[in-house]
């Protein structure tokens, strides 16, 4: 619908602007760095003009990827291709695979290896005052959370699992840093397959324009079930049914704004409230 609102060649011109805009606010976002357990869990942020270089060099990665989505390949792939570990493990080398040894550099010393996980690392990390589980469950609980929202059979349920599976990816923390835009993009991802992702729109922009909340819904997501009638597993099935709402929210927000934007009807109203507010217009006639 939104790509509709344009002619082909715009949409496209438009498109490649906002992957720059997506790749930018997905890098923005990172607030909150990961670091070895056993080491403090601050970190200072990069500076903007770092933050612009490393979201130039995600952009094209990013048009690799959705072009890898819309082969023939990968549309007639099952839903539950979308949320392998290897796929992850790709998204994360795709996305580090020409940083710098400066980006790579982990708090330690080490380097980041792109692709590695944390269970091939054999490192614990700490993601503000959360630690993440274990390494030695990382694998296990892909494999796990593959096979529950990867299972799913309708269009419905297929896009609350991979709005779920956001949170869900988040809390594993597969890798030692880079995990954030690594869930921002296989989400991306997912809602490419279900024709849901426009290169109109960005859900970076979104959660950036509403980070605190975003880190607070993700951060209530990852608490412990609060009570019996708290779901099933170990974390509260509440806390994720309102982090899915959240995303849904700012999904639909962020489509609103770019059809407003760009909807010839509300642009010409937009022009009649300037020329209606500035008085020489109105008594030239």
């Amino acid at each position: 619908k939104l790509t509709g609102l344009l002619p082909e060649n715009t949409a496209i011109r438009i498109g490649g602007l906002m992957r720059i805009t997506n790749s930018y606010y997905s890098n923005l976002i990172e607030g909150q760095f990961t670091e070895p357990a056993t080491l403090s869990a601050r970190v200072p942020r990069r500076d903007s003009k770092l933050l612009r270089e490393l979201a130039e060099s995600h952009i094209g990665v990013q048009e690799l990827l959705e072009r890898a989505v819309r082969r023939p390949k990968s549309i007639e792939a099952s839903w539950g291709v979308f949320f392998a570990p290897e796929l992850i493990s790709v998204i994360h080398r795709r996305l580090f695979a020409s940083a710098s040894d400066e980006d790579l550099r982990l708090s330690d010393g080490r380097l980041l290896v792109p692709g590695q996980l944390r269970d091939v690392a054999q490192r614990n990390v700490l993601v503000g005052d959360h630690a993440a589980p274990a390494w030695e469950s990382v694998t296990p609980m892909l494999q796990r959370l593959q096979q529950v929202y990867g299972g799913q059979p309708d269009q419905t349920s297929r896009v609350l699992s991979a709005l779920a599976y956001h949170h869900r990816l988040a809390f594993v923390h597969p890798f030692e840093d880079g995990n954030g835009r690594v869930v921002r993009m296989a989400t991306h991802l997912q809602l490419m397959r279900l024709g849901l992702a426009s290169p109109l729109w960005s859900l970076s922009r979104g959660l950036a324009r509403k980070q605190d909340e975003y880190y607070g819904r993700l951060r209530a997501a990852d608490q412990p079930r609060r009570g019996d009638l708290d779901g099933r597993g170990q974390l509260t099935q509440r806390g994720l049914f309102e982090f899915v709402e959240f995303m849904l929210q700012v999904c639909i927000d962020q489509m609103d704004y770019v059809e407003q934007s760009m909807g010839l009807v509300s642009l010409r109203q937009r022009l009649e409230r300037v020329i209606g507010l500035e008085s020489r217009f109105i008594e030239s006639g």
